[in-house]
């Protein structure tokens, strides 16, 4: 990949100041399954494996008030 890429970019870049003391930081799969059960995801590993019932949880996703 490209250095000035912005795929690569946000991928390496690290959020600027400092976080609450105690608070742990927020990894991105812990995030996203959050968005999932927010969702009402159930079975979601077999969700995104089915290419089909893929972009309706995309455009669910979307359009969710929460997210």
């Amino acid at each position: 990949m490209e250095e000035q890429s912005t795929v690569r970019r946000i991928f390496e870049c690290s959020p600027m100041g400092q976080r609450p003391r105690g608070c742990p930081r927020n990894r991105w799969q812990v995030e996203v399954l959050k968005d999932i059960r927010i969702l009402g995801v159930r079975n979601w590993t077999r969700v995104v494996m089915d290419s089909s019932a893929w972009p309706h949880l995309v455009e669910k996703s979307k359009t969710h008030r929460q997210l």
